[in-house]
């Protein structure tokens, strides 16, 4: 069971079995990285996949039919801003891979009906470039 003899140094090991314990180290090792690489080469393609997915969701299913939601987008606005939100007509494209919004006649009121703020319209191009980028703004402070 225990072996009550002192260990013996690792001069005193013959190469041979140095030699074995670096090949077991080393098929341990190869198996544990085997394991790491291989998950996150598929968590990759997950998330490559499912960004891909979400995509052509926005592309073909929700943007081409952004009127649908206008009531959700009012009250989101409205819910915001603490003010009634009322929009006329929204609309919604693409350029490039750059989703753009369009808004039309974009009214704010307060809680007794008087009208606070009327836009005749409202757009906004949404670019993936800046997300990537720092913020200016925070350069130009420090």
């Amino acid at each position: 069971m225990h072996n009550p003899e002192p260990q013996a140094s690792a001069a005193h090991v013959p190469l041979a079995e140095r030699w074995r314990r670096l090949r077991a180290a080393y098929r341990y090792a190869n198996l544990a990285s085997h394991h790491v690489l291989g998950f996150t080469v598929k968590l990759a393609l997950l998330v490559y996949f499912g960004f891909g997915l979400l995509f052509l969701a926005l592309r073909y299913a929700i943007l081409p039919n952004i009127d649908l939601y206008k009531d959700d987008i009012e009250r989101a606005a409205s819910r915001a801003l603490g003010n009634q939100v009322a929009i006329a007509r929204i609309y919604a494209s693409w350029s490039g891979l750059n989703p753009s919004l369009f808004l039309g006649d974009v009214t704010l009121t307060d809680k007794a009906g008087r009208r606070l703020l009327a836009l005749p319209s409202v757009s906004a191009t949404f670019s993936g470039g800046a997300w990537s980028r720092p913020n200016r703004a925070s350069r130009r402070s420090s």
